[in-house]
C-alpha cells in the first residue's frame, strides 16, 4: 500500500508496518478532519486513516555530531577552531571571526548555530553555523562593550551575564534569540555584580560560579542562578569550595563543572561539581592534568565529556567523563595557544 492510502477499517490507530515497497516504517494515524470517513469496529464512525512513514531526528543528524568550537583569545584572537568532542586528538581550523577580534568574548550555541559574544572594546557578536566551517557573520550589536562574562543557554536563547568595562564589574544580564540576528534584550541582574566567572545550565537553569569584583579582587565563591524562561533577577544556589575567578565550566543536563582559573591570586588545577537540578554547595570532583594556568577559562560539553581548552597560554587540552570523578586527561593540541578563548559547543547541558 502508498504512502497515505487510505487503510482497511480494523487497523487499530498507533499501528506500525514496515512497507516493504519503500523499506521505511510507517505508523497508522486517523486522517485529516474534514477528509473522508470509515467506521471503525468499537469506534464508530472517524475520519479516514491512513499510513505515514515514520521520520527521526537527532542532535547528529542536525549538526555532524557534537563539536566543541574555540574563539578569540588574547593571541590569535581572529581564528575559530572545532573538536569532534566524541574522538581525541583532531582539533581542527574552522575560519575565522569577523568584526572586532580580540580576548574575553565568551560563547554559547544552540544545536545548530555559535555565538560568540563581544570582545573586550567591541560591541559585535558573532555567529557560526556548527555542522559546517567559514567565517562568522554579525549576529547581534550589544548594548555595551562588557566582557570576561558567563554564558548560558536553554537552546532557544543565549544570554550574556555580568562583565566588566574600565574596572566597573557589572550584574546586568542580557538575552539574544538563536535563530533571530539583532536582537539584545535585558533579563535581569546577578545577586552579586562580577567579571571571570563561568556558566553552567540545563534545560531551565543558568548557574554562575565564582568571578572577581574591586570588593573581591581574587576571586569570589558565590553561585547564582536564573530560570531561564522566566525573566528575572539571579538568586542564590550556594558557594565554591574555593573562591576564585577565570575558572572553567563544562555541563551535561545533570552535573556543572568548574575547573581551573585563579585561586587566591594563584593558578589551580582542581575541578568542583554541582548538581544543576538542586541548590548547594559544590563538592571535589578531581583536577587538570598538566600545568595549572590562571588565564584558561574555555571549555566544551557534550552530554559525557567535558573539554578544557586553552590550559595556559600554549596548545594543551584535558577532558574528563562529566559523571565519573577524577583527573582529566589529555584531548590533544590546538593548532593556536591562548587564553581568555570563547568557546561553546552544540552538546552541553542546556540543550537536554
Amino acid at each position: 500500500m502508498a504512502h497515505g492510502e487510505n487503510a482497511p477499517i480494523n487497523i487499530t490507530p498507533g499501528a506500525i508496518r514496515f512497507n516493504t515497497d519503500s523499506m521505511k516504517l510507517e505508523y497508522f494515524r486517523i486522517g485529516m478532519e474534514g477528509g473522508s470517513t470509515s467506521s471503525y469496529a468499537g469506534i464508530g464512525t472517524m475520519a479516514a486513516g491512513e499510513w505515514v512513514q515514520l521520520t527521526t531526528d537527532t542532535p547528529d543528524i542536525q549538526t555532524g555530531g557534537t563539536r566543541g568550537l574555540i574563539a578569540s583569545g588574547n593571541t590569535n584572537s581572529d581564528k575559530i577552531e572545532y573538536a569532534n568532542l566524541a574522538t581525541t586528538g583532531g582539533i581542527t581550523t574552522f575560519g575565522d571571526i569577523g568584526g572586532s577580534n580580540g580576548a574575553y568574548r565568551t560563547g554559547t550555541a544552540d544545536r545548530t548555530r555559535a555565538v560568540f559574544f563581544n570582545a573586550q572594546n567591541a560591541t559585535d557578536s558573532q555567529f557560526v553555523t556548527i555542522a559546517s566551517t567559514g567565517n562568522s557573520a554579525t549576529h547581534t550589536t550589544m548594548p555595551n562593550d562588557y566582557n570576561q562574562a558567563a554564558s548560558c543557554s536553554d537552546g532557544v536563547r543565549g544570554f550574556r551575564v555580568g562583565g566588566t568595562d574600565a574596572g566597573t564589574s557589572y550584574d546586568s544580564i542580557y538575552q539574544i534569540i538563536f535563530q533571530s540576528t539583532g536582537i539584545s534584550l535585558d533579563f535581569g541582574n546577578l545577586s552579586v555584580a562580577r567579571f571571570g566567572l563561568h556558566g553552567n545550565m540545563n534545560s531551565t537553569r543558568g548557574v554562575f560560579s565564582g568571578g572577581a569584583n574591586p570588593s573581591s579582587p581574587n576571586g569570589a565563591t558565590t553561585i547564582d542562578y536564573i530560570q531561564m524562561a522566566t525573566q528575572g533577577n539571579a538568586a542564590d544556589f550556594g558557594d565554591l569550595i574555593e573562591a576564585g575567578k577565570y575558572r572553567m565550566s563544562g555541563c551535561n543536563s545533570i552535573r556543572g563543572l568548574i575547573a581551573g582559573g585563579s585561586i587566591g591570586g594563584s593558578a589551580e588545577r582542581a575541578i568542583e561539581y554541582v548538581t544543576l537540578s538542586s541548590l548547594g554547595n559544590a563538592v571535589n570532583f578531581g583536577a587538570l592534568g598538566g600545568d595549572a594556568n590562571a588565564g584558561s577559562n574555555g571549555a566544551c560539553s557534550s552530554p559525557t565529556r567535558a573539554l578544557f581548552v586553552s590550559i595556559g597560554n600554549n596548545d594543551t587540552t584535558n577532558y574528563v567523563q562529566i559523571m565519573h570523578e577524577g583527573e582529566a586527561v589529555q584531548f590533544g593540541d590546538l593548532g593556536l595557544g591562548r587564553n581568555y578563548a570563547g568557546t561553546t559547543s552544540n552538546g552541553h547541558g542546556g540543550l537536554g
